[in-house]
């Protein structure tokens, strides 16, 4: 992991582990949840309501953009505007 990244050495070291090709080599789930610093921040996620990690992340800190859904289309709707645009094209 680059160490100009602004994260502490302990967390690096984690996401290195956790990162390992072999499985053998990562942390399992009871080892990752009793490190120091996962404690930590999982117990002031839960006493802060999240409030710590938004306030300390940079993508929290950032207006994103509104995401609009487009409404899905049925199969039955997609070959109708297949249809008409075929037609519309054969008429051009």
């Amino acid at each position: 992991m680059d160490p100009k990244l602004p994260y502490s050495s302990e967390l690096r070291g984690l996401i290195d582990k956790l990162l390992q090709k072999d499985p053998k080599e990562r942390p399992s789930i009871a080892q990752f949840l009793s490190l120091p610093v996962v404690k930590l921040k999982m117990t002031e996620y839960v006493q802060t309501k999240g409030q710590t990690l938004r306030s300390q992340s940079i993508v929290f800190q950032k207006q994103l953009p509104q995401v609009v859904a487009k409404p899905q289309e049925t199969p039955k709707q997609r070959m109708e505007r297949e249809k008409r645009e075929r037609a519309d094209a054969r008429s051009a």
